[in-house]
């Protein structure tokens, strides 16, 4: 009978066990490194959206008319049901029937925002832009309006 010699495992080998927890972790460090990505794209475009309310109140001031008709509404109305900013249906962006609608063009999506004018005093008001991003946000701003 001839004696099989047994080879040993190298030191420098990874056992399949050793390799699976590699495997994990790496896959673990993957998923984080990506949910931290896409938390810092959902911040930018958050941080879009509000600064871009600015441009909504100068688009109102521009277009006193339309305050008249928005001050007893709900500035976030058009967000009730699944409709949010960035996906909704783009008969909304109509002033003549959604007088207290704005929508914009911010890089290259339409997004819409709700608003209601509150008058404070003569020729001053308070403008609440509402805007749905994965939760109703709002902003007020004091501004005068006409003359």
């Amino acid at each position: 009978m001839e004696n099989k010699k047994i080879k040993k495992r190298s030191s420098k080998a990874f056992t399949m066990v050793e390799f699976l927890v590699a495997l994990t972790l790496l896959t673990l460090i993957g998923i984080a490194l990506l949910n931290a990505v896409v938390y810092f794209l959902k911040m930018k475009i958050k941080h879009s959206l509000t600064l871009s309310s600015v441009k909504v109140v100068k688009e109102i001031t521009a277009n006193p008319n339309r305050v008249d008709s928005c001050s007893d509404v709900d500035a976030c109305q058009y967000f009730n049901g699944s409709t949010t900013s960035l996906n909704f249906d783009e008969s909304l962006c109509d002033p003549t029937t959604n007088p207290c609608a704005v929508c914009l063009n911010i890089g290259n999506k339409r997004v819409l925002y709700g608003f209601n004018a509150t008058q404070l005093r003569d020729n001053i008001y308070k403008i609440t832009v509402c805007w749905n991003l994965y939760k109703n946000a709002t902003k007020e701003f004091v501004v005068p309006i006409g003359e």
